[in-house]
């Protein structure tokens, strides 16, 4: 199928890549599956051009431009046709999307004062693939407020056709039949709190100089993942009541695109485990080289190819493909519930660095990354970083704060780093 094709055919309809098949089966207001990456510019938000920005651009996402349906066996994508939507912020962040609200689409574009914020529900795309699709948005937002803009071949405009490679599902380009792994992991320990009301979501956010916290992390021969990473699991240890027997276990996404060179808009994430087990001679060096060795070790090339082609392998069996829909969405709910939530205590992803054209670059502030929490996760960890500023964002469902406000301390005080800190509580 030739990229233009896309555009021509108004009922395409496709399978749910590998990773996405289980968020149709948790979805529910306490488990929105639902994430949010936003941009805060330096002049207030016109609705009417952001409405026909987007409505511009859609047909260039033919994997964002589409609507869940319910298949006797499995769910499956068919092209939506219609109106994509704005609104004026009015929601929790990463709050359930309903599409019988939002013309059936399975993303909400919205506008608050500066900031744009697009939330999609997970099983559409990654955080990477979801960032593409608001750099999209906010170059045409520019455009037609009449800026004479070059993408610098960084961004994805209408003038593009869509192609093959990226409505691929990567997952099975890169299964072998090679001998596959399962890790066994152990319940972990969970951040315990008050339960906010109205399954609402809060969000603290710290703003860094993002050359300075590289001095430190190379310092310590660490990445920035490593040393946040780190840096989380001991402000987990100091603020919440742990217990010895269980590990405290951060789950890492790793953005597959590089490493098998795909192109892919859908899903191509995998997840890294660590699991640190506290006690009282624990020190932040044991902790670092900790996770160090442990997230460059669950990295390795051969090491993600064993672990996926399990979880391919499950899903190519020939008895689950002829198990009606309901049957594998009970099955599928409770296997997320025993194999990643109980043996879970938080999720730390970070995108990296956002690159924009020269042209955009001073029209920006800052980028978000927010993730969704869902009982017994209650924190949960977004990085990324714009024009040498880190935004750090733990999202909560839980009233207490104590975790996040050792983090930022330490940032503070312990390193002698400028925090700059904001909040929608």
């Amino acid at each position: 199928m030739k990229g233009v094709d896309f555009l021509k055919n108004d009922n395409l309809w496709y399978k749910l890549d590998n990773a996405a098949k289980i968020y149709p089966a948790i979805l529910s207001r306490k488990n929105p599956a639902t994430f949010r990456v936003a941009v805060i510019l330096y002049e207030i938000v016109d609705e009417k051009i952001l409405h026909k920005a987007v409505n511009d651009i859609i047909n260039r996402f033919p994997t964002m431009k589409v609507k869940l349906k319910k298949g006797i066996f499995w769910n499956f994508f068919e092209t939506n046709n219609n109106e994509v939507l704005v609104s004026k912020e009015e929601f929790s962040p990463c709050y359930m999307i309903n599409p019988n609200q939002n013309n059936e689409y399975l993303f909400r574009l919205s506008y608050f004062n500066k900031r744009i914020s697009l939330e999609i529900f997970h099983a559409l795309t990654d955080g990477t693939g979801g960032m593409e699709f608001l750099k999209s948005i906010l170059f045409r937002y520019f455009e037609l407020k009449g800026y004479d803009l070059n993408c610098e071949n960084m961004i994805i405009t209408n003038k593009d056709f869509p192609s093959i490679d990226e409505f691929e599902d990567s997952y099975y380009k890169i299964y072998t039949n090679e001998k596959s792994t399962r890790q066994k992991f152990k319940n972990a320990q969970h951040i315990k709190g008050k339960v906010l009301k109205n399954n609402s979501i809060k969000v603290v956010h710290g703003v860094l100089d993002v050359k300075e916290l590289l001095k430190i992390s190379k310092s310590l021969d660490v990445t920035l993942t490593e040393y946040l990473t780190s840096l989380y699991v001991l402000s987990v240890i100091k603020k919440n009541k742990v217990k010895n027997n269980k590990p405290i276990t951060i789950n890492i996404p790793i953005n597959l695109r590089n490493l098998f060179e795909s192109k892919s808009l859908r899903n191509f994430s995998y997840f890294v485990n660590i699991s640190i087990y506290p006690n009282d001679n624990l020190s932040f060096n044991d902790i670092l080289n900790e996770v160090k060795s442990k997230l460059r070790e669950g990295t390795k090339k051969e090491n993600i190819n064993k672990k996926l082609n399990t979880i391919i392998k499950a899903d190519k069996n020939k008895l689950l493909r002829i198990t009606p829909l309901f049957l594998k969405n009970f099955i599928l709910k409770n296997s997320r519930r025993l194999l990643s939530d109980n043996i879970k205590t938080s999720t730390i992803t970070n995108l990296g660095v956002i690159k924009l054209p020269d042209d955009l670059t001073n029209k920006v502030d800052l980028f978000e990354f927010i993730l969704y929490c869902s009982p017994p996760v209650n924190i949960n960890c977004g990085i990324c970083t714009f024009n040498d500023k880190i935004v750090i964002s733990f999202s909560r469902s839980i009233v207490e704060t104590d975790v996040i406000q050792y983090f930022f301390t330490y940032l503070s005080n312990n390193l002698n780093l400028d925090v700059f800190i904001y909040s929608n509580d």
